[in-house]
């Protein structure tokens, strides 16, 4: 099992990285690989509100926010979160790794960062255009928003999947299946199912 937090678990939680140890994680951020697949495993809480963002986090909170007023884009809600530069710069290091060793890459993230609407990652524009230089990058996974949604920009698909916490009598999960062409998702409940071929 391998986890990634969303905003409603930062709760009553006063140090994150107690959150990080309960939830099995082996840092806030972190990747893992399976025959020839590399997953890269965000935290869009990283600056956050909700979050207990340390001074520096705190400052590039107040920026993201700034510029989200300044774009007039909707996004800024204080239930939504972003990723700091050192993620940033480890994320781009970690799909720059992929590339040279041919590894396919599925990056899997709480808050969506397409398409674009008012749940999305605080600095989500920035996420896409990074994923974007990199083919090794075969599709984002990602929750937060509970209807669910799909979009796909260059190469990439972006799935949003549907949460359980609106239906009491019926589960919301997919089963991911890869092969070397494409992506498979296996809607299971309310999750829909969606074939992602790959794109060059």
């Amino acid at each position: 099992v391998y986890n990634t937090p969303g905003n409603h678990d930062y709760s009553g939680t006063a140090d994150n990285a107690t959150l990080y140890r309960r939830l099995g994680m082996p840092d806030a951020y972190y990747t893992f690989t399976q025959k020839g697949w590399k997953f890269i495993v965000l935290n869009t809480n990283e600056v956050a509100s909700y979050a207990n963002p340390d001074v520096t986090l705190q400052k590039e909170l107040a920026q993201m926010q700034e510029r989200i007023r300044t774009e007039g884009r909707s996004n800024g809600a204080e239930w939504n979160g972003g990723i700091s530069r050192k993620q940033m710069e480890w994320l781009r290091n970690e799909l720059a790794k992929a590339q040279r060793k041919d590894e396919r890459v599925i990056v899997l993230a709480h808050h969506p960062v397409y398409p674009t609407n008012g749940l999305t990652a605080l600095n989500d524009t920035e996420i896409v255009e990074l994923l974007g230089r990199f083919p090794a990058v075969k599709a984002f996974i990602n929750g937060h928003h509970h209807p669910g949604a799909f979009g796909r920009t260059g190469h990439i698909p972006f799935v949003t999947t549907e949460g359980m916490i609106e239906t009491e009598s019926e589960n919301a999960y997919g089963v991911v299946e890869v092969f070397d062409d494409r992506i498979v998702i296996q809607g299971r409940g309310r999750t829909r199912s969606y074939t992602l071929p790959f794109e060059n």
